[in-house]
């Protein structure tokens, strides 16, 4: 039974950076019991064993180690665009979304018909209105979708709160035109908080891409998740420039109920 060390090895590049031992945890952990752990937990699991100090590399590998893990093994999603609901006033379309640089996964709509999908779950203002929340996280989204999700959110009049996670957004070189796209989201007027917490963007190499974002708008960019705020060296380079007061207040209130993603 193959192992994450197994699994990490094979790959020349994840065996360089992500270093795991073979006779112990989590190296020695079978992949098919490694697989049962939520991917946003054993991405911070492997994130803290990678001997490289950029950040935006640790982030690379590790998702590519996770890439392997769940490609391989795990079972095909058994989300359905036909499973989407409003829960309360969260409307939740995490996992059902493909890129539209990509094909289509079974089960799911592009990023291109985004638009016309929520307006037919959403018929009349009424629903609409009703949608506080709105998540898009797990869809492995790309830099050109986010032209999408900025036009999904104009959809939803009292929207608080746009979550973005676990996407492929901001790899390769920083791309502007991307973050036109995401301040258009953080512009919304009824948009409290935007949480982009973990996606390449939001390593400090991008923040020429965002010096010339006001300080209102780093009232309300999410982009670290509450298991680093901890510890976060706020005076180190980040992408919110000058406007480090603001950003952490930001990230204070987001995580004021402790919960590492709240619904609003």
């Amino acid at each position: 039974m193959p192992t994450l060390y197994d699994l990490a090895t094979s790959n020349p590049v994840i065996g360089t950076v992500l270093k795991l031992e073979a006779n112990s945890p989590p190296g020695s952990w079978p992949v098919v019991g490694a697989m049962q752990i939520p991917r946003s937990a054993l991405f911070n699991i492997l994130f803290e064993l990678c001997d490289v100090t950029s950040h935006n590399m640790r982030h690379v590998v590790c998702e590519l180690m996770l890439d392997l893990i769940y490609a391989r093994f795990e079972e095909p999603s058994s989300k359905s665009t036909q499973d989407v609901a409003v829960v309360g006033n969260c409307l939740d379309i995490s996992g059902r979304v493909s890129s539209s640089e990509l094909p289509l996964r079974p089960g799911s709509i592009s990023a291109k018909e985004l638009e016309c999908y929520i307006q037919k779950l959403l018929p009349d203002a009424r629903s609409a209105y009703a949608v506080t929340t709105l998540i898009l996280s797990d869809n492995e989204l790309r830099n050109p979708d986010m032209a999408y999700a900025a036009a999904a959110v104009q959809l939803l009049p009292l929207c608080r709160a746009v979550k973005l996670r676990r996407n492929r957004f901001g790899y390769g070189t920083p791309d502007r035109a991307m973050i036109a796209e995401l301040r258009k989201i953080v512009e919304n007027e009824s948009v409290r908080f935007v949480d982009v917490a973990g996606e390449m963007f939001t390593g400090s190499d991008w923040q020429e891409a965002f010096s010339d974002w006001p300080e209102a708008l780093w009232q309300k960019l999410v982009f670290i998740p509450l298991v680093w705020l901890k510890g976060h060296n706020w005076n180190n380079p980040d992408i919110c420039g000058p406007f480090v007061a603001a950003s952490r207040a930001c990230h204070e209130r987001y995580y004021a109920s402790n919960e590492p993603e709240p619904i609003f």
